[in-house]
């Protein structure tokens, strides 16, 4: 796959409102099972952000 920021990588939201992040992009900002991401609301979307282990 090899997103990079120019990319746009669609996902299907699950009943629960869960997502899933592709792979790569886990890999690329070292996000692994059971971490927190920040869910920040944004004019035009909404922004994700690991939180620092």
């Amino acid at each position: 796959m090899g997103a990079t920021s120019k990319e746009s990588v669609k996902r299907k939201v699950f009943p629960k409102g869960q997502i899933v992040i592709p792979v790569a992009l886990r890999k690329k900002y070292n996000i692994d099972i059971g971490d927190h991401v920040d869910v920040i609301p944004k004019a035009d979307g909404i922004l994700l952000k690991p939180v620092p282990k």
